[in-house]
């Protein structure tokens, strides 16, 4: 959890380990309450060090590992709903078993709330888009612990302003 996959090696003052939003939205509420800074992690795959604590031992770290159980495919729909800690891996390999793959294609194997924090291209960048292209909904954890469900299944939705744009690309 301190050291990155290839830069970045820190100290954090504690390690969370949510399964679910309720508990993700407990903790930022507590580190809050405490003013305690957060580095979220996903499968620290980054080359830019950026999920990794400083060396000031006063960072938690917010690993997402434990968010991986849900991937909820609507094969009618060719949709997919999954947690933000699920890795491509999983879910190319979920999806193959009706024939669909997720079109961002990587050399690492990074979870999928991280691919969505930064807006990741892939080698198929020209032909399928990034994954902000990919991206229908969304559901947030603010840093006050308050959710923000943005759902949506639909292609196209013209009803108004896509907040979840504004979460999309943010790292």
């Amino acid at each position: 959890f301190e050291t990155g996959w290839r830069y970045g090696k820190g100290t954090a003052r504690c390690v969370v380990r949510p399964a679910s939003t309720a508990e993700v939205a407990t903790a930022l509420q507590v580190c809050g309450r405490h003013g305690a800074r957060v580095v979220p992690q996903g499968a620290n795959t980054g080359l830019v060090a950026a999920s990794t604590p400083d060396a000031s031992g006063a960072m938690v770290v917010l690993s997402l590992e434990r968010l991986n159980r849900t991937i909820d495919v609507d094969v009618r729909g060719r949709t997919v709903r999954v947690d933000g800690g699920v890795l491509l891996s999983q879910l190319n390999e979920r999806l193959a078993r009706d024939g669909f793959w997720f079109p961002v294609d990587l050399g690492a194997d990074p979870q999928i709330g991280a691919m969505v924090a930064t807006n990741t291209g892939g080698t198929r960048l020209l032909k399928y888009g990034d994954v902000r292209h990919n991206l229908l909904g969304l559901e947030v954890v603010l840093g006050d612990g308050r959710v923000l469900p943005l759902p949506n299944r639909l292609r196209k939705n013209n009803t108004g302003l896509d907040a979840k744009q504004l979460f999309v690309g943010t790292t």
